[in-house]
Formats: C-alpha cells, structure tokens, sequence
C-alpha cells in the first residue's frame, strides 16, 4: 500500500545561505528571531532579544570568516552552546563557511552518559564551537573525553564583527551536506544523518505547503514559538530553520526556562499578535496540563494559537485531553493540535495531520488479526480531546476495558507534500496492500544523504528497493505500521517487536496496558522488551513507580502492584509476564528527545546495572 500526496511546492532557493541572504535583502528590518530570557525566575514573560534578517545574516558572514580561520570547507564543527542567539549565528556561519555543523549542546546539559564523546568522536570535528561562559566547562570535559577529540576551541565571544565585509559565499550547492543530525539512537548508537541544504530547504516548504492547506494564514503574519533544543531536528527545523523560507519570525526560550515555569510557553504564545505554530512532545503538553495553576491563566489570549504539532514521543490521549480541558477556557481550539511522524532521516517531517483538519485520527482494531498482521477496523474517531496521537514515535495505543480484544492504534496523519509512503514486508521487501502491518518505508525530497563515514549502512537504509523494483529508492524508516484511508497508523520499531508463540506483540500496546494497571504507575515510564532464555523469548516490564525507597505507601506494596501489572497484561493481551521490575523514576534510559530506549533498556537489565526500588512491605515495617 502506498500513499500518495499532492506535488511538493517549489523550493525557490538551492542553498539554506541563498535563503537567509534573500530574506536579509527582501525584510532586513524585521525581526527574525527573538531569544527570550527570564533572570527573575518569578517573571512569565521575560526580557526579548531581537535580531532582524539583516543583523543574523552579518554575524553570520562575519562568524563564517572567523571559522575559516581555524577550519576549511568541507569539515566539520560540533556546536557546544546552550540555546540563543549564539546557537543562530554558528549554526548559519558555519553553513556561510561551507563547513558542516554538528549541532550538539554543552557537557553535562542533555549529553546522557558518554554520548557526546561517542559523536564527537564519530563526527572528528575540526573545532568546537562554544561560548565564553561554556569554555571553562568544555575544557574540564576535553580532559576527561576520550582521547582524539580536537581540543581547537572557537569561542562566539572571539569574532570581529568586521570580519563580515571579509566573507565570501562558498562554492556549495543543495546536495551539499549542511549538518550532521545525529540520531537520538532509541535502538542503536547515535549515526550522524548527513541533511543536505536540498533536505532543510524541501522539508521546510513542505510544512509551509501544510500551513497553506489548513489555511494557518502562512501568506500573511506567522510567527513560530519554540522551546525545543536546537540541537534536535524538530527543536532545529522551528527554531531555527522555518522563519527563513518565508521569512516570519520565530521566538524562543530555553528548555530549562519552559521546565522551571510550563506557563511561560503559552504566556510567549498569548502575548504575539500573529497566528501563531508551536510543537512540543507529549512532556510539553503534559506538564503545563499538570503545573499550570488557574490563577496563573489569567492573561492568557490562545485564540491565535493556530497549530500545535505534537512530536518526538508518542502523544497520549489523556494528556491531551487535560490539556484541552485546562486551556480551552483561555481560547484554545479544539483543531489545534495535530499529530505527525518523522525521523532526522528525513530531516525532520514524514506525515502529519492535514487532510483533516484539527483532532487526531485513531483507529480501534481487532487485537488478535492485529497480532497476525492485520489490521481490522472495529471503529475510529477524530476528536483531538479523547484521541492519542504518534509523533516521531510508535505507539499502538489507548487500550481500554470494554473489549480486551480491541486495541487503538494511534494516527500520524498524511504524508506531507511531495513525500510517498509505502508498507513494505520487511523480509520479501513486496509492497503491502492496506490495513497490513509491514515496514513504513519513504521516499521524497526531504530523504537525507545517509549516514556519515557508514557507507554500508547507508545503501541498506537509504537505498532500498521494493520487489518488484518500481523504479523508486527508498528510506527504510525500521518502523512497524500500517496505512488507513491515507493515513499512517504506526505500531512500533521493527527491532523492538516481540514475538511470542508465533503472535507479533508490540511494546508500546503492552507498555500502555501496564501504565493503566495501577494509579502509582507514573504515565509513560514503563518499558517492556523480550529476552531470549534459550527457548522462547519471555517478556520483561520495567516500571518507574510512585512509590518511595524504604518506605511504605498505604496499604499498596510493590508485588501488589507487580501483581496489577502481571494481571492486567494477561488479561488484555493473553502472553505471561517473564518479571515486572520496579525501577527510581528516571532509571529507564530514554533519547535525549525522551523516547523510550527498550534496546538500552534490555541490556541494562541483564547486565544488572538498573537502579532497582527496593520497598518497605507492611509487614517489614512492623
């Protein structure tokens, strides 16, 4: 099965720095971005630092010519910076330099354990970009990283801003590899994805394609609002890369000042005059539903809050109706957040939800066909406020008590412009027909170059061909789904998928059926893998649970809540449980864009370096 979309819009420029260069001449006094910082911890609103089209694009020249100084076209250069102007003015001088940017964030902020070795030593940078207040913390890490990271620091503080009437454009086209994107790695180690400028530019006008569908009003004054790090595709493409294909602005803040105060997102979002487009993963929706108290709403205007992509994680559907029922009241849509699915493979955007307009499509199907392969249809409906939604994720659903037999499985809308989506059986590589499970494999013109200094990865990826061949090459995204009415409904990772009995079980379905088990199952934080024991493949839960070390919490004991968890998966998905284990919140290893990472997960707990709650029984405290 494939689905089809209309043609992709023109890209209208072949380089990110032709881009930003018309933008400088067409808009020079108007503000592209606008860094918002918050030195009274108290304060929702901030302090804005603006930098029109012509300012960013001198500090970029002038950025370009100072980084020429200690690198040559054609390398590479790790961005260790924390989000902000500085972030914009190495990201585009970099690309002005014809030097391909690693975007990355300082030590010890998002870096989980030796990541940030492992890339930077994957993508053998030329220099490290950072700041002036980040030297100090760079250097003590270069100490400890592993040896052949370069040591040549080059810090934003160093350049002259004369340096820009030195510049000169680079001998770059669209094929030209503007950054490395590494992978949040959820099955394997971190790749660098090489995006060609071709792919920012494309998947940029794409999204605009979508805005004009949906008639955001993208022809007149759109701005874009975003917490995201930059160092993500999703926190990349709004922060950074969509105020130049039409020229609009964007206003942003840093993950640490949304997380310190949620409320300050939708206060940033209230306070501009334009329609206005955000994104965040489902942990955005979720902590402003939960942190955000009714007298703190008070000036809130989201009636311009037009379109809210929800990515990165799976969306659940009890978040976003929180979400709705908290905001709704301060003018917030019911059409305004939409689903979708993407991969840095594609520089950021595969589908997401237009062909509809506002809700998230969700479809209930029979569990056991489900299982075998097939997706039967028993129901389906679109209202955003009770549906959950997939994101740059898998997610198979918001399983419920009235029929153990039937499982939601989730939308991630339509494919974008320009982009085709086909199910592809991941072992006779022949084309699927609807409603079958298979691989989601893509082609269009956002599909990256591959992978960085991994020449055979990249043909088995990036290369792929269907049999019969029909002409076309293919991304193979290595996730599980099916297509719906044009419509991709996805189920999970192909290397996560379990099978037992000969029945395909997939995580996310049992990891929801254990989160709805018992109320001290903390929301999204179960994983659940299979492991071999030489005869058939058993099922391990990891739980992050409410419950306290060394204490007791009620009549509630941790094998009363295994118990819940054993039973409720028996019941709904008739497989026996190998163990469920307890683990302190935030011990099960996630991505930096917080997805579950069952692969890290599974070998942490065989070779026993989980951090296990042990709990307090009753009966031991007396």
């Amino acid at each position: 099965m494939t689905a089809t979309s209309p043609t992709a819009p023109a890209i209208g420029h072949d380089t990110m720095i032709s881009a930003l260069r018309a933008c400088a001449a067409q808009r020079p006094e108007a503000v592209a971005y606008s860094v918002v910082d918050y030195p009274d911890p108290r304060d929702a609103h901030g302090i804005t630092t603006a930098l029109t089209f012509a300012e960013i694009d001198t500090a970029a020249r002038a950025f370009a010519a100072g980084l020429l100084q200690v690198a040559q076209p054609g390398e590479r250069a790790a961005l260790l910076l924390p989000p902000g102007a500085d972030y914009v003015t190495a990201f585009f001088g970099c690309l002005y330099a014809g030097i391909t940017a690693v975007p990355l964030s300082p030590p010890g902020t998002h870096n989980a354990g030796d990541r940030l070795g492992a890339v930077c030593a994957d993508a053998d940078p030329a220099c490290l970009i950072t700041s002036d207040a980040e030297t100090a913390g760079v250097t003590a890490w270069l100490d400890a990283a592993p040896s052949g990271i370069t040591r040549m620091l080059l810090s934003t503080g160093e350049i002259d801003a004369a340096l820009a009437d030195t510049w000169q454009p680079p001998d770059v086209d669209g094929e030209y590899t503007a950054l490395l994107q590494y992978t949040s790695g959820s099955t394997r180690t971190p790749a660098g994805v090489m995006v060609p400028h071709r792919g920012l530019l494309a998947n940029g006008r794409q999204v605009y394609d979508v805005f004009d569908r949906v008639d955001l009003g993208a022809d007149e004054d759109l701005a874009f609002v975003s917490w995201l790090p930059l160092f993500h595709d999703m926190g990349l493409m709004v922060g950074v890369v969509l105020p130049i294909i039409r020229g609009h602005r964007v206003v942003q803040m840093s993950p640490s000042a949304f997380l310190r105060r949620p409320e300050r997102w939708l206060q940033a979002i209230s306070d501009l005059p334009q329609q206005t487009f955000s994104a965040a993963p489902n942990l955005g929706y979720e902590l402003c539903a939960q942190r955000i108290a009714p007298d703190r709403c008070t000036e809130l205007d989201l009636s311009r809050w037009r379109y809210s992509l929800a990515g990165a994680e799976p969306v659940r559907a009890e978040t976003m109706r929180k979400f709705q029922a908290a905001f709704g009241p301060y003018g917030l849509s019911e059409s305004t957040l939409c689903a979708g699915y993407g991969l840095a493979e594609s520089t950021l955007i595969v589908s997401v939800n237009w062909r509809t307009r506002g809700g998230i499509q969700t479809l209930t199907v029979d569990r056991d066909l489900l299982a075998e392969g097939v997706a039967a249809v028993v129901g389906s409906t679109d209202d955003s406020s009770t549906d959950e939604s997939n994101a740059a994720d898998s997610n198979a659903g918001d399983n419920d008590a009235r029929d153990n037999n039937a499982a939601d499985v989730v939308g991630a809308g339509s494919a974008v412009p320009g982009t085709r989506i086909t199910i592809v059986d991941p072992v006779s590589l022949a084309p699927l027909p609807e409603d079958r499970l298979g691989e989601v494999w893509v082609t269009g013109p956002a599909i990256a170059s591959g992978y960085f200094g991994r020449p055979e990865e990249t043909a088995e990826v990036f290369e792929a061909e269907t049999s019969p061949p029909d002409g076309a090459r293919y991304l193979r995204t290595g996730d599980i789904g099916f297509l719906h009415d044009d419509e991709l409904y996805l189920t999970t990772r192909l290397k996560d998928l379990i099978i037992v009995d000969g029945r395909n079980l997939y995580p996310p379905d049992l990891e929801t059926t254990a989160e709805q088990a018992h109320s001290l199952v903390l929301p999204g934080r179960c994983s659940i893998f299979g492991i071999d024991d030489g005869r058939r493949e058993q099922i391990v839960v990891l739980v992050e649970a409410r419950l306290r070390l060394g204490t007791t919490d009620g009549d509630t004991t941790a094998d009363q809540l295994r118990t819940a968890v054993r039973q409720a998966i028996f019941d709904t998905h008739a497989v026996g449980v190998h163990e469920v284990v307890l683990v302190a919140p935030g011990a099960i290893p996630r991505t930096s864009s917080g997805k579950i990472q069952r692969s890290a997960s599974r070998r942490a707990y065989l070779d026993a370096t989980l951090r296990r709650l042990r709990i307090t029984s009753p009966a031991e405290a007396r």
